[in-house]
């Protein structure tokens, strides 16, 4: 399917996406938009215990509606999720959060890499074949010069404004995050060990492909998924349209590597073929439309896929030739569903891609992605249509962020939730698209591991040091 750069900046214009953000200031992302600030109405707190926390409001677990449904969270574990908890020995003298919204699991993205997200897009002059033309092509060297001499300096400052990034999307768990200590106190981090999950980090991933993989590396790889000690191996496979990308598949099935704990990103050049004998191994893939459409005029032949029943996740890849947040690129996909697939899924199903299904992806299905007791408390909240949650879900932008739930801390959200919800001293009011929002980033006083930092101050780090202009959060604002 081919889908021209042209015609995807068209869809982004369709979708009333602004254009990608310069901030050469920080202080450039504080305005409202053109059109004036966007109102939210507020919900209301009754003030109690904030280790335990009830929600109220529309309850989107996500494969039923709870309308109008609670949720009861203990420190980082849910309760219940019911019409009513009234119940629960737990709810008594809990902070009751009156939402007014629609409650959903924590967004999960499932491929990103996160340390590039303060880049703006990369206007490359022209479409690639495969993923080794591009990461060869002088422009992209020109492109990424800057930043490679940052990395060593920088790069808290990077994953902890990606993860800032996906917060404000309302995401709670990103996967391709480098290990830094200082990436810990914000969302969670599916690949690194200190990602509050039970069992650990038990996923391991491989951003460089088939290239990277010999039969001894092949052998180990079998033994650990047989062992356990892996459950999820995350590959770059195919990513291109041409024979080239799609022989890298025929690489991984010669090394025996056709096995249910290999996700597939990507995975653009595969055709049916491929796809069934994926579907019959049991492995996942990841889909980042706006990735491939922007580098390679195409995306994955996803009908194929829907139809031999692969299971698929979805996620944005990164801010150079992807959308800045799962919720833009649920706008994209939702985009090409109802103007090119022929409407190929529901609202329904896209909201499993980036909540129960990208779980099951990244193998932490049973811990996160769904609104089910004895899962983690990773929540995000929403203003939008109650009558409709799953199509509030695909069109929402970051306005319609009300709060944002991690390890049952609220680290984001508006005003009239925070004041009662905060987790710390120094959370602090920002302005994204025009709305008033308060953020939780700062921890101490004590810069041992920059934990001293408050957005301002990421942001003016990155600013000072990236002078071509920082890619600002307030992107895609209506």
């Amino acid at each position: 399917m081919l889908y021209p750069r042209a015609a995807l900046l068209l869809s982004a214009l369709f979708l009333g996406c602004s254009d990608n953000g310069f901030v050469p200031n920080p202080d450039a992302d504080q305005g409202p938009p053109p059109d004036g600030p966007i109102v939210v109405p507020d919900g209301a707190v009754i003030p109690g215990d904030n280790t335990r926390l009830l929600l109220r409001g529309t309850v989107v677990t996500p494969d039923t509606v709870i309308d109008p449904g609670e949720v009861l969270v203990k420190d980082d574990t849910i309760l219940c999720v019911a019409a009513s908890c009234a119940g629960e020995a737990e709810a008594s003298g809990a902070t009751v959060v009156d939402t007014g919204g629609i409650i959903f699991p924590g967004l999960i993205d499932s491929h990103n890499h996160s340390q590039y997200n303060y880049l703006p897009l990369w206007k490359h002059s022209k479409m690639y074949s495969n993923h080794n033309q591009w990461q060869a092509a002088s422009e992209y060297s020109d492109f990424m010069g800057l930043h490679r001499q940052l990395e060593s300096t920088l790069m808290c400052e990077m994953v902890k404004y990606a993860e800032i990034r996906s917060l404000v999307a309302g995401t709670t768990m990103i996967q391709g995050t480098p290990l830094r200590k200082c990436a810990d106190t914000l969302i969670r981090n599916v690949d690194l060990p200190y990602n509050g999950l039970p069992g650990g980090d038990t996923m391991r991933t491989n951003v460089l492909g088939v290239s990277q993989i010999d039969t001894a590396s092949a052998q180990q790889l079998l033994d650990e998924f047989q062992s356990g000690k892996t459950t999820a191996y995350v590959i770059h496979l195919a990513e291109g349209i041409d024979e080239t990308a799609r022989k890298e598949f025929d690489v991984l099935e010669s090394f025996g590597l056709l096995k249910p704990q290999v996700v597939v990103i990507h995975g653009t050049a595969l055709g049916q073929p491929e796809l069934s004998k994926m579907k019959s191994a049991g492995m996942p893939m990841i889909w980042s439309p706006s990735s491939n459409l922007d580098l390679y005029g195409a995306t994955n032949q996803i009908e194929t896929a829907k139809n031999v029943g692969l299971t698929i996740a979805l996620a944005p890849d990164w801010t150079p030739s992807g959308e800045p947040n799962v919720l833009d690129e649920l706008h994209v996909a939702w985009d090409l569903n109802q103007n090119t697939l022929g409407k190929l899924w529901k609202a329904e199903d896209l909201t499993r891609m980036v909540t129960s299904t990208a779980a099951e992806v990244l193998r932490i299905q049973g811990q996160v992605g769904e609104l089910k007791q004895g899962m983690r408390a990773d929540i995000t909240v929403l203003a939008g249509d109650r009558s409709r949650p799953y199509e509030a879900l695909v069109s929402a932008r970051l306005p319609q962020v009300r709060l944002v739930i991690v390890r049952g801390k609220a680290l984001y959200g508006e005003p009239t939730f925070m004041k009662h919800l905060m987790p710390n001293a120094y959370c602090e009011s920002i302005v994204l698209c025009g709305a008033v929002k308060v953020l939780c980033v700062k921890e101490s006083e004590d810069s041992t591991n920059k934990l001293n930092q408050s957005l301002g101050d990421i942001e003016s780090a990155l600013g000072k040091g990236y002078t071509p202009g920082i890619l600002g959060l307030s992107t895609n604002c209506n």
